[in-house]
């Protein structure tokens, strides 16, 4: 609500990481007087079809939605991205940010994290060879830290809640040849796992396959879960891969 009120966006993508925290969101601002339309793959395409026309055509101005559901969504009037919750990986960032400041206008990202969030941000920093600068209402980096959540770079590292976990890497058979992008090999695990975002590591999509990291001890059961289930029409196969 501080950073929609201070931004006063023409028209905003608000992007969270799951289907339920997508409805959750739009009913805590939607109860709030906020006018929002939500955009996830559990609606039907009908639902999604109508909320993607009132968008393109400027008569909805705040869509929150998950990467997945906002693929497609080449508007040129997005002035703001805020990632309500921060992207897995430093690709997904990039993709979501490439969604405003279209056709030669400005436009603004702004990045939501919790304190245990600020490895994350830094090495989206390191990946996109930014700074990405503390946020605040007036303009000016702000100095005083939100308890909950946080707007601004990180100056000191806490340790991942999963430093000193092993990891293990697996093998997705399906890759950009077949349509899929990082936020799709995300979406598999943290949706068809009790896995959360924070626990999904390294992802990378190559021509006709894809790599992520999840915890050893959990790897097996991610690989089965994901295994057989569809994304962009896609059946997926997914395998522990073997040491060398």
């Amino acid at each position: 609500m501080r950073v929609l009120k201070a931004e006063r966006p023409e028209q905003a993508i608000v992007f969270v990481r799951t289907k339920i925290g997508v409805d959750r969101l739009a009913r805590r601002l939607g109860d709030a007087g906020v006018r929002v339309k939500a955009l996830h793959g559990d609606m039907s395409q009908g639902q999604r079809d109508g909320v993607m026309i009132a968008f393109k055509g400027g008569r909805e101005r705040l869509l929150i939605a998950t990467d997945v559901a906002a693929r497609g969504l080449d508007i040129t009037g997005v002035s703001h991205v805020v990632n309500y919750d921060i992207p897995n990986s430093p690709d997904i960032y990039v993709h979501r940010i490439g969604r405003t400041g279209r056709a030669g206008e400005s436009g603004r990202a702004v990045t939501i994290i919790t304190p245990k969030q600020r490895r994350e941000l830094e090495a989206i920093e390191r990946h996109a060879k930014t700074e990405i600068e503390p946020w605040s209402a007036n303009g000016k980096p702000r100095r005083q830290r939100d308890p909950d959540r946080e707007t601004r770079r990180p100056r000191h590292t806490k340790p991942h809640p999963r430093d000193g976990v092993p990891y293990a890497k697996l093998i997705l058979a399906a890759g950009r040849q077949q349509g899929i992008e990082p936020a799709d090999v995300v979406s598999a695990v943290v949706d068809n796992t009790h896995l959360e975002n924070d626990d999904v590591r390294n992802v990378k999509v190559l021509e006709r396959f894809a790599f992520v990291e999840v915890p050893a001890d959990r790897a097996a059961q991610v690989a089965e879960s994901v295994s057989g289930k569809s994304v962009r029409g896609v059946e997926l196969r997914m395998e522990v891969t073997k040491k060398s």
